[in-house]
């Protein structure tokens, strides 16, 4: 125990040591908050394009398919604070969508919806698939910490995210 005192080996860190690295990590974890934050972002605005995506297409899917010999869609309401969408069906021959089968969606309080669909409703001819539009229609999906994704649907009937 001696010699090694009288050698210099030391086996504790030194003040300055420490504080170097708790500087370098307090440093690390002020860089990472804000891309961890980032990465919550981009995920909440992807997962709701995704299933708002995957819904369009189920509806499209289910009118192609003449599921319940029925035209299938999709209704936004876009009211300020609670945002949602409807996946509706009308029966063959109604005017009025079947509200038993309704599934409706809510979209995080963060994340605000906005379209150029008329009504904010579109939905899918029974048998083609055809949507109710004449041109390509958006859906935009904003985040409030920044951020959108956008989603197009084509006049034939295409779903697309972007």
């Amino acid at each position: 125990m001696i010699l090694r005192a009288a050698l210099g080996d030391s086996r504790a860190f030194t003040l300055t040591e420490l504080l170097t690295t708790l500087a370098l990590l307090g440093i690390i974890a002020v860089i990472s908050v804000p891309v961890v934050s980032n990465l919550q972002v981009s995920s909440q605005l992807d997962d709701v394009t995704t299933e708002i995506t995957m819904s369009l297409r189920a509806a499209r899917s289910r009118s192609v398919a003449r599921v319940d010999n029925a035209t299938h869609g999709l209704s936004f309401a876009l009211t300020q604070g609670a945002q949602s969408y409807t996946i509706y069906q009308i029966p063959n021959g109604w005017y009025v969508a079947n509200t038993a089968f309704d599934e409706v969606r809510q979209i995080p309080g963060a994340v605000s919806i906005s379209t150029t669909l008329a009504p904010a409703d579109i939905y899918f001819s029974r048998g083609l698939g055809v949507p109710n539009i004449a041109s390509t229609q958006t859906i935009t999906i904003t985040h409030t910490s920044g951020g959108s994704r956008t989603i197009t649907i084509t006049p034939i009937g295409l779903v697309d995210a972007q």
